[in-house]
């Protein structure tokens, strides 16, 4: 995200977070044969192991 963090780009490191939280669902499904997960259960898991937050690194502006 530090590549990507430079002052008017916040927007798209929001659309980065929720692409990475996305790709990240769909590969702990695919984890398991038995229980599928659902979005109550991966945002249970998400507040136990939270994504960094987006953040400016790089002022240009």
């Amino acid at each position: 995200m530090n590549y990507f963090g430079v002052s008017g780009n916040f927007q798209s490191l929001l659309l980065i977070v929720e692409a990475a939280k996305r790709s990240w669902f769909k590969w702990l499904c695919r984890r398991s044969q038995r229980k599928r997960l659902d979005w109550e259960r991966f945002a249970a898991l998400l507040a136990r192991h939270p994504l960094p937050r987006p953040r400016i690194s790089v002022r240009i502006w």
